[in-house]
C-alpha cells in the first residue's frame, strides 16, 4: 500500500500482495484496484506477486483535469513497473483496462510476459 510519483506526472496508488511471478491487474473505466480485492487477490497472491493500482483519475491516485489517452495510461503502467523495479510482468486488463494492457504490450513489449484480456 503505497503511492508512486511517476515520471509521467501523476501519483499512482498501488498495492503489492504475495511473492513470485508478478501479475498486474488493470481495472475497467472508473474503477480502482479495490475491484480485485474480494476474489482475485486472496487466491492468486498465494503463488504470485499480485499488483493492483488505481489508474490516474480513479480512487487514491492523482485527479486529472484533462482527457487521458490509452497510451498515456499504458505509460503509467510501464512507469509503475519501473518504480517497482520489475523488468516485466504478467498483465490482465478488464474492459478498458484491456485496452490499456494491449497498448502496454504494443508500446513496451519487453515489459509484458503474458497478456490476458477480459471482457
Amino acid at each position: 500500500m503505497a503511492t508512486a510519483d511517476l515520471p509521467t506526472g501523476v501519483k499512482i496508488y498501488y498495492e503489492s500482495h504475495g511473492e513470485g511471478q508478478p501479475l498486474v491487474f488493470i481495472p475497467a473505466t472508473g474503477f480502482s484496484g479495490e475491484v480485485w480485492k474480494s476474489h482475485q487477490i486472496p487466491e492468486l497472491s498465494k503463488s504470485m506477486r499480485v499488483i493492483v493500482f488505481d489508474p490516474r483519475g480513479c480512487g487514491r491516485s492523482s485527479r486529472v483535469t484533462a482527457v487521458c489517452t490509452i497510451d498515456q495510461m499504458a505509460c503509467d503502467v510501464a512507469a509503475l513497473l519501473d518504480h517497482l523495479q520489475l523488468d516485466s510482468a504478467h498483465v490482465l486488463g478488464h474492459s478498458m483496462g484491456g485496452r490499456i494492457a494491449l497498448a502496454l504490450t504494443l508500446n513496451y513489449p519487453k515489459k509484458v510476459k503474458s497478456l490476458i484480456l477480459a471482457a
